[in-house]
């Protein structure tokens, strides 16, 4: 193991970090296939938008060419109605 060399890691502690690692595997690359759908869907929905780099600078703040309208058009093409309702679903219930 590379990191041993650098830090006096018990082995216990590594061969416990190694079990956990193997138990989260699937559920990792789990994660990783819906992170990469995710991905590749907000790059279609930026590129559907018209979005272009010079929209990702900075604004004025003054709303000239800030490019708000096209984020949140962005935006709401890839969020779906059920997604918007749940977080206020779970603020709600919290009551």
């Amino acid at each position: 193991m590379i990191y041993l060399s650098f830090f006096d890691i018990d082995e216990r502690v590594i061969k416990a970090s190694e079990k956990a690692m193997e138990l989260c595997k699937d559920k990792l690359a789990e994660i990783d296939d819906i992170q990469e759908y995710n991905q590749q869907k907000m790059i279609k929905a930026f590129q559907l938008a018209d979005v272009r780099e010079s929209h990702l600078w900075g604004s004025t703040g003054y709303g000239y060419d800030d490019a708000m309208f096209l984020m949140q058009k962005t935006h709401l093409s890839v969020i779906t109605l059920s997604a918007v309702l749940m977080p206020l679903q779970l603020h709600f219930s919290a009551f």
